[in-house]
């Protein structure tokens, strides 16, 4: 088991926490994280591993817009586009978003699925 006053020491620390944050950016921060077992129970019982979200009774929740820029280390635009409610963006619209080719957003998506179950018509 992790010692975690050791580990977060580990982070404090000048040159350590720099060179560790440059490595994994702000991972330390973790630590500061209070675990709520009970609510991991509740959560892990919701979650459909084939399509990599919670699924609920009516809903699922799915990552976001932002989360695809964390997972494809790919930056927004400073002002991106917002999409309402009912609304369905098409490939190249995100592409735009993370300022890459909708060939590579499509290839980074099968990649990760396996297939793609998101399909909406061009714009």
């Amino acid at each position: 088991m992790l010692n975690y006053q050791k580990i977060n020491l580990f982070g404090t620390r000048g040159q350590w926490h720099k060179t560790f944050e440059k490595k994994h950016g702000n991972l330390i921060n973790i630590l500061d994280i209070e675990v709520q077992p009970a609510a991991l129970e509740v959560l892990a019982q919701y979650y459909d591993v084939f399509l990599r979200c919670f699924t609920f009774r009516d809903f699922q929740i799915a990552p976001t817009l932002e989360e695809y820029e964390r997972l494809l280390g790919l930056p927004l635009e400073a002002s991106p586009q917002y999409f309402h409610r009912g609304q369905t963006p098409c490939w190249s619209s995100i592409a735009k978003l993370l300022k890459v080719t909708e060939t590579r957003i499509i290839r980074e998506r099968k990649s990760q699925n396996r297939a793609i179950n998101y399909n909406p018509e061009a714009s």
